[in-house]
């Protein structure tokens, strides 16, 4: 095995990805030999602002990407926040299909493990001529992508840090010209052992009740014959947590478990595609505050989908429809609740020369509701390109919203608005540096945004008058060569004005929203060696209506340093990684929502190895 062999190893098998793959890189292909884009994720990026993220642990991923994502302590929910919207307003997509729970209208990223996903597109902005419901501050997309021809290849990921928690990953696949398959497995157990100070007393505490314990499973499947191929994707988890606690009182537990299932049959015929699909996702969350079971609400999904890609000298065109079929259970309801949402779509991506630009519509039958959106890119020059977008949004409420007993009465109607965004991009690659950046302003208007208040003891949702969301995003990025070292730095920024005006015609910033997010990696590294530093700055987030309550800004900074290697046996090459990672190295106390403290200083170690 030569000196020049194992040096351009390093290279392909460490993930020394460049520059241009970390930020942006291109849809994963559903088969290896149709050019025809038959997913609707590249119709739904045209003019937006997109982020491509690691599929790691999702909720460190997202943040590290610039995502504010509101933890209810180190094992609470994970909430993400798009351009201050609702965690209820931002839609996931699972192989297509809409996964955000029935009953709460949201997701729960701590309960998604992106161990062994393909890619997890991030798109900001609303795309409910797309993707329907929910799709109001952005929308994030989780796929597994069938790689016929491959060799059979294995890995496993293995964590570990000071606070006493673990994650583990394994996966393995293989394919040939007809068949693949992928087994990924995942656990976490994580005790989450940390001393804070307590905000009251100022005196140190132990962090109880605040354990997180995953175990879970996902199978990806493929066959193809012809102009035929099946695709099955099923996913499987459990997850156990304590709530952590308030002052000095206990918060109880939970657990969830989930089944997410996709089947999907795809003709293609070199110029159109006919794709069909059916999924299921169940969600059982329980609730028990000590000894007893208090709730158990469980929400299902049916879905089936049929669409046609046809592409043409001009474009692309798109159309189908799309069926959910929604139940949820819940002691709070007086009765199980269900209900059938069909919808019909169209679109049509064109280009013209340096114009790409993207028409789109959607009628869901059940509201009697049209959303309708127009798009487009355009180069000005190689190093230049103009964006824009702009589109009418929709959420409707949930089945918690509407089924809930202290909310059955007060009628909620349907959140309407519009929102747009207008960008440049630039990127210019010179010999040995590559630098790459974009700013982004958007506004976002909303009708009857859906809120849960206090109403004497209890709690129940209702419509306001109208929100008004604007701000600007930002990203700056640049690598250059120094011999054998690369230097790379990323930085991400976004600026939300989010103002919602309640029933006493007063406008406020909604609480729980930064007004500042700031994300920035630096990255240094050779063939063996590699060293990140990141940062993450968060703004000052309102905690009451009225903003009379406000959380202050926090900074975090955490150190990773890795090694790598290649070697060789039994005639195959086994790729090995080995890091040390320092979290909150200035042991910084903060919190993400009001009396959930996080952990201080957290060291770790990371290891991987693949065959």
């Amino acid at each position: 095995m030569s000196m020049a062999f194992i040096h351009t190893a390093l290279f392909a098998l460490s993930g020394i990805d460049s520059l241009e793959s970390h930020l942006h890189y291109p849809p994963i292909e559903p088969v290896d030999t149709v050019h025809i884009q038959a997913s609707r994720t590249p119709f739904a990026t045209v003019g937006r602002k997109v982020r491509y993220i690691e599929s790691k642990q999702l909720n460190v991923s997202l943040q590290e990407s610039g995502q504010f994502v509101k933890s209810y302590g180190i094992s609470g929910s994970a909430l993400i926040s798009k351009r201050g919207a609702d965690a209820t307003q931002t839609q996931v997509l699972w192989n297509g299909l809409p996964i955000n729970h029935p009953m709460l209208g949201m997701m729960d990223f701590s309960n998604i493990n992106g161990f062994g996903m393909d890619q997890i597109t991030v798109v900001e902005g609303g795309n409910s001529a797309m993707f329907g419901s929910g799709s109001v501050g952005g929308t994030i997309a989780l796929e597994n992508a069938l790689a016929f021809n491959s060799p059979l290849r294995s890995s496993v990921e293995y964590e570990y840090n000071s606070l006493l928690n673990s994650n583990l990953g394994i996966t393995m696949s293989a394919g040939n010209e007809s068949m693949y398959f992928s087994f990924t497995s995942f656990t976490k157990n994580q005790q989450n052992n940390f001393a804070y100070t307590d905000e009251w007393t100022g005196a140190r505490e132990r962090a109880d009740n605040v354990h997180f314990e995953q175990i879970g499973a996902r199978l990806v499947t493929g066959l193809k014959k012809s102009n035929h191929t099946l695709k099955w994707v099923t996913e499987l988890s459990s997850n156990d947590r304590g709530l952590g606690f308030i002052g000095a009182q206990l918060l109880g537990g939970q657990t969830d478990d989930n089944i997410r299932s996709a089947l999907q049959h795809e003709y293609n015929n070199s110029q159109w595609v006919w794709v069909n699909k059916v999924g299921y996702v169940r969600d059982i969350i329980t609730y028990h505050p000590q000894t007893f079971v208090y709730d158990t609400s469980i929400g299902r999904l049916y879905f089936a989908q049929s669409e046609i890609y046809r592409k043409f000298n001009q474009g692309q065109l798109t159309c189908g429809f799309d069926l959910q079929h929604q139940l949820g259970e819940s002691q709070n309801y007086t009765q199980p609740a269900q209900r059938t949402l069909p919808a019909i779509y169209s679109a049509w991506m064109g280009k013209m020369n340096r114009f790409k630009y993207l028409l789109n519509s959607r009628y869901e039958v059940h509201e009697g509701l049209f959303t309708y959106g127009f798009s487009n890119e355009f180069s000005l020059n190689e190093y230049l390109s103009l964006k824009s977008d702009i589109h009418r949004s929709f959420r409707r409420p949930t089945l918690n919203d509407i089924y809930w007993q202290t909310s059955q009465m007060n009628p909620l109607k349907n959140e309407i608005g519009w929102g747009g965004e207008i960008g440049i991009n630039y990127k210019k690659r010179f010999k040995k540096h590559l630098v790459m950046g974009d700013l982004t302003p958007f506004y976002r208007y909303l009708d009857n945004p859906i809120v849960w208040l206090p109403s004497g003891a209890l709690w129940r949702s209702m419509n306001l008058n109208e929100g008004r969301y604007w701000g600007v995003q930002s990203s700056l990025s640049g690598m250059v060569k120094i011999r054998r070292w690369r230097l790379q730095l990323v930085n991400n920024l976004e600026y939300v004005y989010s103002k919602v005006l309640n029933m006493h015609s007063v406008a406020y910033q909604q609480i729980f929203v930064p007004d500042w997010m700031i994300n920035s990696e630096l990255t240094i590294e050779n063939r063996l060696f590699k060293l990140l530093v990141r940062h993450n700055h968060v703004g000052k987030r309102f905690t009451s209506t009225d903003n009379s309550s406000f959380m202050n800004a926090y900074q975090l900074w955490d150190i990773e340093l890795q090694t790598r290697g290649l070697f060789k046996f039994k005639e195959e090459y086994i790729h090995w990684r080995l890091g040390v990672e320092f979290q909150n190295i200035a042991n910084t106390e903060f919190q993400n929502m009001p009396g959930r403290p996080m952990p201080g200083r957290v060291v770790g170690v990371k290891s991987s190895i693949s065959i």
